[in-house]
């Protein structure tokens, strides 16, 4: 793997980012910083950081220390970021994974996506932290994007941060790891040119390579078993969804938010066909069920993330059980040659919903599916 450091100007910082390795849940230490006056990093010297610097916002100094090529466990590429937090504000600070992005050089942003990165987590005042956060990756890549929701809301401006992640120094640095794959990428492609490939499929593959995924899309691969009401709301107030949040009787009783980019397509009831992310909760313990996402062209089609609870055929009572995982399904399908419920009472039921391996298998079937 590339790796992407500069020198760490204390040992104390040294220690600390090497201490922290691939935990998701960071590292914090008691750092004497009460009584430090910090001051701000001007609104013009935010941007374009190079890795290692730090800036400082509403007395909260954050680094980005390194940057590494990585993969997700499905081995898409993706960079793992090694970031510090020291909060001088005078206030405890709650961080998120959602505050990090990578900017492709088009200006646009993608979300982080997982991986080792951490949870929600809460720095105190005078405290310092340190961990990882998992970036989305690709050739079109140029910076990693810093902008806390938290932080906001203590200034009247909301501010971000930039730190450039591609130049043509690191172009030369890694030509050797160029070489070796471009030899990888060679291989690759004799051994595609082997293999027979229907037209369909061409076609298929043509679709998923192009994609790129909008706000509802990258909010509905951000969420897993363990996401909550407040990462929902986090992920509302972020991205200034419409939605509507509904409570039902159901067992378990449920909290069902439904969020949109058009306020007639968020209402739960009687709302107007479109784009759409619902989420549900149990009531009784705020622990997550499903989530689904749809999209309508000429029918709907969804990608859907079940962990426990009642969705149409999926009727089951406990949180990750055998059937709990990601799935798409296109309305009209008739085949009924997807996955197969087995049921307590021993009866069977076939269904038109397909396993997935993760979230962005499921919404590739679901887009490549749209394009058709």
């Amino acid at each position: 793997m590339k790796k992407y450091l500069l020198l760490v100007c204390t040992l104390t910082i040294l220690t600390t980012f090497v201490s922290c390795g691939k935990s998701s849940k960071g590292v914090t230490k008691e750092s004497n910083l009460e009584n430090v006056e910090s001051t701000d990093t001007p609104d013009e010297e935010l941007n374009d950081r190079a890795i290692g610097e730090s800036i400082t916002i509403e007395g909260v100094t954050v680094t980005v220390n390194s940057v590494i090529d990585s993969q997700t466990s499905t081995g898409e590429d993706a960079y793992e970021v090694n970031i510090t937090y020291k909060n001088n504000s005078g206030k405890s600070l709650t961080i998120h994974p959602y505050d990090w992005h990578t900017v492709l050089q088009n200006g646009s942003t993608r979300a982080y996506v997982g991986g080792s990165s951490f949870s929600i987590d809460n720095v105190s005042k005078g405290e310092e932290w340190t961990g990882i956060v998992t970036l989305w990756k690709n050739d079109n890549t140029e910076k990693i994007k810093f902008e806390s929701y938290a932080l906001s809301l203590l200034q009247n401006d909301k501010k971000s941060a930039t730190w450039i992640i591609t130049s043509d120094e690191e172009t030369n640095t890694n030509s050797e790891s160029s070489e070796l794959s471009e030899n990888v990428t060679d291989a690759m492609s004799e051994t595609i040119e082997l293999e027979e490939v229907s037209e369909s499929e061409t076609e298929s593959a043509t679709i998923t390579n192009s994609l790129e995924y909008d706000a509802l899309q990258i909010a509905f691969m951000s969420l897993d078993f363990n996401s909550s009401m407040a990462d929902v709301e986090k992920i509302i107030e972020e991205n200034n969804f419409e939605f509507t949040k509904e409570n039902y009787n159901g067992t378990p009783k449920c909290v069902s938010y439904r969020l949109a980019y058009e306020k007639d397509v968020a209402r739960q009831k009687r709302g107007s066909s479109g784009d759409s992310l619902d989420i549900e909760f149990s009531s009784e313990d705020g622990s997550f069920m499903y989530a689904k996402y749809t999209t309508y062209v000429s029918g709907f089609m969804n990608a859907l993330l079940y962990n426990y609870g009642t969705y149409w055929d999926f009727l089951f009572e406990t949180p990750q059980n055998e059937y709990s995982g990601y799935y798409y399904y296109e309305s009209g399908d008739m085949s009924k040659d997807g996955i197969v419920f087995q049921y307590d009472n021993g009866n069977s039921h076939e269904t038109a919903y397909y396993p997935c391996e993760d979230a962005e298998e499921a919404l590739k079937n679901v887009l490549a599916n749209a394009e058709k």
